[in-house]
């Protein structure tokens, strides 16, 4: 799944460099389904949207589990600089589905 930076008040994002987060593969995002980062209810083969206030509230409760279990630290630093980033730029996260 390829993640891009948008903002909430955009339907689509400009799909460019410049707000290109990166790639996760499907073993990362069952993980993440598991640590409840990702909802059950998004499927890896499907596209997912997040706002803003959805990624601070991703990130925190990812920080959090990190703290309390550093082995988390290393298999989701990737997202965690995803999230990091698109939190720092005040902007959602799309994800589109390969």
């Amino acid at each position: 799944m390829d993640l891009y930076l948008i903002e909430d008040s955009q339907s689509r994002p400009k799909v460019n460099s410049k707000n290109y987060l990166g790639k996760i593969q499907d073993d990362e995002f069952q993980r993440l389904q598991e640590l409840s980062i990702i909802e059950d209810r998004y499927d890896y083969y499907k596209d997912l949207r997040w706002s803003k206030d959805q990624v601070k509230d991703k990130y925190a409760r990812l920080s959090k589990l990190i703290l309390s279990d550093q082995r988390l630290a290393s298999s989701n630093s990737k997202f965690s600089e995803y999230l990091v980033r698109a939190w720092k730029e005040q902007m959602g996260i799309i994800g589109y589905a390969d």
